[in-house]
């Protein structure tokens, strides 16, 4: 397990393995050659808002703690639930405003800048993501100027109904997050993988870790 993402990785480490799986940290994947390891692009898929906020607050309080950049796009309603989250996790999320560490985008305005009849134009998302990603990196305080962004920007796309459009999402966020080696954690309702066996697979074949709860 990598250390300085020991806080993020224990609990995941803990319910693969009580699943009856097996937890492949940063540092194995790295001695076994996979080019991933620099970068991980999460999907969660979540049985109730309680375990999005929970698990989100968690992935947001250790990039904070890192003195990363956290971009968070969430939707009104789980955003309110998140700072609440936060704040009980001794998060100062004021001061992580106030110096630009914590930086909520609004899903609907991002979406209109990307999307052209309804899918996401790569020149369009990779303008967009670059100037979010330059302010983000400037702000980080880091030795190495992380920066971690999540939320549900994709799956809102996914719950109107257009998947191809979300997978082509998830996909450019993917090439971000490869370019900048930085962490993203995307989260679906379960209700998502009631859609198509083939797109849940394509869903899930463009994320480095799938976890259900």
């Amino acid at each position: 397990m990598y250390k300085p993402h020991v806080l993020r990785d224990l609990p995941r480490a803990f319910d693969v393995i009580v699943g009856g799986g097996q937890f492949v940290g940063r540092l194995e994947r790295i001695a076994r050659g996979d080019a991933l390891a620099s970068h991980r692009h999460d999907v969660l898929f979540y049985s109730s808002d309680a375990i999005f906020v929970s698990a989100f607050s968690q992935f947001v309080a250790s990039s904070l703690r890192q003195e990363s950049a956290v971009i968070v796009l969430v939707t009104e309603s789980h955003g309110e639930r998140l700072r609440r989250s936060l704040q009980l996790c001794n998060v100062d999320l004021d001061h992580a405003i106030r110096v630009g560490l914590y930086i909520p985008l609004n899903i609907s305005q991002l979406l209109s800048k990307v999307l052209v009849d309804g899918a996401p134009d790569p020149t369009r998302f990779m303008n967009a993501a670059g100037e979010v990603l330059a302010e983000a990196t400037q702000r980080a305080a880091g030795q190495h100027r992380k920066v971690a962004a999540g939320g549900e920007c994709s799956p809102t796309v996914w719950a109107t109904g257009d998947v191809d459009a979300a997978i082509q999402l998830e996909h450019l966020w993917d090439e971000v997050s490869r370019s900048q080696q930085m962490d993203i954690q995307c989260a679906y309702p379960m209700a998502a993988r009631q859609e198509s066996a083939r797109a849940v697979k394509r869903l899930c074949g463009e994320h480095t870790v799938v976890e259900m709860r």
